[in-house]
């Protein structure tokens, strides 16, 4: 496997080539755009990726830009795709390959300069945006790369429109599509050999295909039970190993499918107890290894114990009692991911990011760096000389005074109180 490695490194800046130019090309604006940077995202964080070692993680934001840290939370890198004034550059999808050298991502990208997307191809020990994949029919909303297998540069590129694609990124050329979609796609996933991918979308029906010689095939078509509107999914195993099983989420409905898919048939299982759940959906799920590595079923997303959004996690792949696991986070899980070795990743629409081991202890945490101005309380204040502007903020899940003092129209400093 490092010299299959080896040689897709070789040639995937030649791939990047010939799937298309490092830079943009159309009405994108030539104007400079002045941007702060905190230090961490300042929008929602939309997806996240880790390497097979755990040694990076990848996250993108609608902030458009996406991050590299290292498994103990440190920035890496900072990836920033052209951007333009609206949407554009906008990320919801992204993709590691499985020593973490090269990082995919997309979504709002490309779509108002030439009126299709692409997905930009980044070196991520350097941060350099080394190409892309032109010309894909609608708005891109999940990658993934395989991270094992004979095929560690096959990507999957999950659409807004226009179904499914698989790119060989070692020959630049596309091997697979799919579009027979009725509705968007909306999560991608390979399993534990890289031999099958699966994919959810809004038509309410689940997909798999198998790599055969030289291509790819569907091997399942199959309506979902859970609700219409599927929009996460998770994998663990794999078919030759004991069965893949499938869970999948959804935004109309507080559940969770559960499938086997062995020796070439689906079969449905029974799905987690969400009773008492109330209403709020999970917008994600992930199969998660504890420290004794032990398979549990782990969701979260619009879900809260009273102002805070925790995970639910069943024992046994989600067959067990659930217990709630608290994140610190108050606003929207948008994504978990588990991580090689035991534990996850969870990203918030704060942003917050964090990452908790196999004992569910909490490794590291990225607090939001931006107000969150949700639910303010009492408005703007401005004192009579226009000199101090005081204004409520949510911080932590409680309302803070906030108080700003300006001398010579220069912020001088802040209190909180």
């Amino acid at each position: 496997m490092p010299g299959l490695w080896r040689r897709a490194h070789r040639l995937i800046l030649l791939a990047c080539a010939l799937a298309g130019l490092p830079l943009h090309s159309g009405p994108l604006s030539q104007r400079p755009q002045l941007v702060l940077d905190p230090g961490f995202h300042t929008a929602a964080i939309t997806r996240l990726a880790v390497s097979r070692d755990a040694a990076r993680i990848l996250s993108t934001c609608n902030d458009k830009t996406a991050r590299l840290f290292d498994p103990e939370g440190r920035l890496v890198q900072v990836l920033r795709v052209p951007r333009d004034a609206g949407h554009e550059g906008k990320l919801n999808a992204a993709a590691l390959t499985a020593d973490g050298a090269w990082a995919a991502v997309g979504g709002w990208t490309g779509v108002d300069a030439e009126k299709t997307a692409s997905v930009y191809l980044f070196e991520t020990g350097s941060g350099r945006l080394t190409g892309r994949i032109s010309g894909l029919p609608g708005v891109v909303t999940a990658l993934a790369f395989p991270h094992a297998g004979s095929n560690p540069a096959h990507l999957a590129i999950a659409l807004g429109s226009g179904g499914l694609r698989i790119v060989d990124c070692q020959r630049g050329a596309e091997i697979f599509s799919d579009s027979g979609y009725a509705e968007r796609c909306l999560a991608a996933e390979w399993d534990a050999e890289g031999r099958a991918l699966v994919t959810v979308s809004w038509d309410g029906i689940l997909r798999l295909y198998q790599a055969e010689s030289g291509g790819y095939a569907k091997r399942v078509e199959q309506r979902l039970q859970g609700g219409q509107r599927p929009c996460t999914l998770s994998l663990a195993g794999s078919e030759t190993g004991g069965g893949l099983l499938i869970a999948v989420g959804f935004v109309d409905r507080v559940a969770v499918d559960l499938y086997r898919f062995a020796e070439g048939a689906l079969a449905s299982l029974a799905g987690p107890d969400c009773s008492g759940l109330g209403s709020d959906p999970f917008q994600a799920v992930a199969f998660i290894r504890d420290a004794n590595d032990s398979l549990w079923l782990v969701a979260g997303g619009m879900f809260r114990y009273g102002r805070e959004h925790v995970l639910v996690a069943w024992p046994d792949g989600g067959r067990g009692q659930r217990r709630l696991l608290r994140t610190g986070s108050h606003s929207t899980i948008m994504d978990i991911r588990p991580v090689p070795g035991g534990g996850g990743l969870v990203a918030s629409y704060e942003p917050r990011l964090l990452r908790f081991d196999g004992e569910w202890q909490i490794r590291f945490a990225h607090d939001p760096v931006i107000n969150d101005f949700r639910d303010m309380q009492g408005g703007l204040s401005v004192s009579d000389d226009g000199m101090v502007v005081g204004y409520a903020v949510i911080r932590n899940g409680r309302a803070a005074l906030h108080v700003t003092k300006i001398v010579d129209h220069r912020i001088m400093g802040k209190t909180d109180l």
